[in-house]
Formats: structure tokens, C-alpha cells, sequence
């Protein structure tokens, strides 16, 4: 997949979680190590950052250095997965 497409994509998710009350930026055409930060439906500062799995995989995996730059930043680190099965959102602070 393309690198416009999946700029596109990631749009698309910010957008539709801002429909559901997210207060999100999409931000992952920069350097940073997330994709989005914003602010929850429940007033957290969060950033996520945002994948698009082609494969179905029952383990969701991030990598090390990806997961320790989200928790280095001050706001809660979130984790959008996407795949043939279905989105899932991981708090990463929580685990």
C-alpha cells in the first residue's frame, strides 16, 4: 500500500473517532512517533498511533522502541489496530 493511501487512511480513522467525540489531529505526515493527539471523549490528553494490518493476527504487537517514545510522551499513549477481524484501541499506559 502506498504511502498517500495509508496517510488516507489514517485521516479517515481520526475522523471517524472525532465523529464518536474525539477531539483528534492527524499529525503522521511529520516525524513524530504517533499519528494523531488530541483529546478523549473523557477529557484525556491522548496521542495514537495508527496501523493497518493486511493480515489477520490474534497476538497484537508493537514494536519496543515504537511503545517506549509513545509512553515518553506526556499524554496517554493509545494503540489503533486494524485488520480483516476487526479495530482495536490498546491504552497503552494500562498495560
Amino acid at each position: 500500500m502506498s504511502l498517500s493511501k495509508v496517510h488516507k487512511f489514517e485521516q479517515t480513522i481520526v475522523s471517524l473517532l472525532n465523529d464518536e467525540g474525539w477531539e483528534l489531529e492527524w499529525c503522521g505526515g511529520g516525524f513524530e512517533h504517533f499519528d494523531a493527539i488530541g483529546i478523549s471523549p473523557k477529557g484525556k490528553e491522548v496521542i495514537l498511533e495508527i496501523k493497518l494490518r493486511k493480515k489477520y493476527y490474534e497476538k497484537k504487537m508493537i514494536e519496543k522502541y515504537k511503545f517506549d517514545k509513545l509512553l515518553a510522551e506526556d499524554a496517554d499513549a493509545l494503540y489503533f489496530v486494524a485488520d480483516p477481524k476487526g479495530h482495536y484501541i490498546f491504552w497503552l499506559n494500562d498495560l
